[in-house]
């Protein structure tokens, strides 16, 4: 077993699968090599930055909302590479994939870490993140949340 600290997060060899540990996060990507899983991390994590940072305003952000956006885009794309190694797919992360309702449930989630729940500044900041305005997020919010109870 090889454990390798790459700033927030950890990266463990444990025989043929890559365990992932980043806060409250943990994922074990079977089958994987460290080389791979971390290269493609880095691949990727770069691109949701981008992706995020952009819809709130461009790459240089204020302290809170870099680590908002740094936030989101690891646990997307730890997420979304998990998706595709579990299904024995390449790993290639896509524009729809950062699109997705898994990555907004992401979104609201790590939203709701750093703002009060449910308030009016969640609401305009997660918005903001997925490219809607606050009555379409609202919108989708309720509707996902119906969905969510009926599974």
């Amino acid at each position: 077993m090889t454990a390798v600290k790459d700033s927030a997060m950890t990266f463990t060899q444990e025989g043929p699968n890559v365990r992932v540990i980043a806060g409250r996060l943990n994922f074990l990507f079977t089958q994987s090599e460290h080389a791979v899983i971390s290269a493609a991390y880095a691949r990727h994590v770069v691109q949701g930055r981008a992706h995020f940072a952009q819809r709130l305003g461009g790459d240089v952000l204020e302290p809170a909302l870099a680590a908002l956006v740094e936030a989101v885009a690891r646990e997307a794309t730890l997420h979304w590479m998990y998706f595709y190694v579990v299904n024995r797919l390449a790993i290639e992360i896509t524009a729809a994939d950062w699109e997705h309702p898994q990555t907004r449930r992401i979104i609201c989630r790590s939203v709701e870490e750093k703002v009060k729940p449910c308030s009016a500044e969640a609401a305009a900041l997660s918005a903001r993140l997925m490219g809607l305005s606050v009555a379409d997020y609202q919108r989708w919010r309720r509707a996902d949340e119906e969905y969510v109870e009926r599974r």
